[in-house]
């Protein structure tokens, strides 16, 4: 499995995140990043580096908003913390990707199972 460094400033998985009581669907959260960054790269043929560059080709801003909203539903982590891992992104970003991703998976045609696939491919123990 690839690890990924990307986040190169303070410790943030140590940082409080979302709500108390609220847990991980993983068992070690700490690799949750590399999974889900993995399984997007594969699926649309794009680099880890294209992923999280500030490129705005929809080649690459379809995957990245995947990624981000997979990793806010799977993964403890905060907003600030999944922006930060995507080329220190703020957390509205973050929050607009989720927003995207809900909205084109609605429309009929459009990019229909793409984020059921992959959420589904994650939980395969």
């Amino acid at each position: 499995m690839m690890k990924v460094l990307l986040y190169q400033g303070p410790d943030l998985v140590d940082q409080p995140v979302r709500t108390a009581g609220q847990t991980s669907l993983f068992p070690n959260p700490a690799r949750i990043e590399d999974r889900v960054l993995a399984a997007v790269t594969e699926a649309y043929d794009v680099t880890l580096a294209e992923l999280v560059s500030p490129s705005r080709k929809p080649h690459f801003v379809w995957p990245r908003q995947l990624a981000m909203a997979l990793l806010r539903e799977l993964s403890p982590y905060s907003l600030e913390f999944i922006g930060q891992l995507f080329g220190h992104r703020d957390h509205s970003t973050v929050i607009y990707a989720i927003r995207r991703v809900e909205t084109r998976s609605d429309l009929a045609g459009d990019h229909p199972g793409e984020y059921q696939s992959l959420r589904r491919q994650l939980l395969k123990p």
